[in-house]
């Protein structure tokens, strides 16, 4: 189970997850429950998934974005948000680690346009670019606890 809720009014977003378990097991969620402090428009990502190996996942979260050019999301606060993001693995609390800290870079073009992005390999017919307005910080680090970001 993947879980990313919103911690306060004034930083609330829309967001989505993505992700990946090994080479096969793709991982999408937008819109599933009531946030706990609502954005703008929309709700929050939940998903429930069985993964085919025992392979390490990684999860992208962001915005949700429109199609609008440039793309636009759905945020209290157009230059921050935050949220906690919770992952169960069979009823537990997984151990999660931040592989992206303080992610300035987002994707020009192609498949993942406006999506965070560490190298050009990450942003299929685009390119990785610097975005200023991103930013991520791992706020609390705690297999029994949530990362706050």
């Amino acid at each position: 189970m993947i879980t990313v809720d919103t911690v306060d009014a004034l930083n609330a977003a829309d967001f989505e997850l993505r992700g990946i378990c090994g080479p096969t097991d793709f991982i999408f969620a937008d819109d599933n429950f009531l946030c706990t402090f609502p954005p703008p428009s929309f709700s929050c990502p939940a998903t429930t998934f069985t993964a085919n190996t025992d392979a390490d996942c990684v999860i992208d979260v962001s915005p949700a974005l429109t199609g609008n050019n440039p793309p636009t999301a759905s945020c209290a606060d157009p230059t921050r948000a935050q949220y906690d993001l919770f992952v169960d693995v069979a009823g537990e609390p997984a151990f999660i680690t931040q592989i992206r800290a303080n992610s300035n870079r987002v994707c020009v073009g192609g498949s993942n346009n406006a999506r965070s992005c560490s190298d050009d390999i990450d942003c299929p017919s685009g390119s990785c670019q610097l975005a200023v307005s991103l930013r991520a910080e791992v706020k609390d680090v705690d297999a029994m606890q949530p990362i706050r970001d």
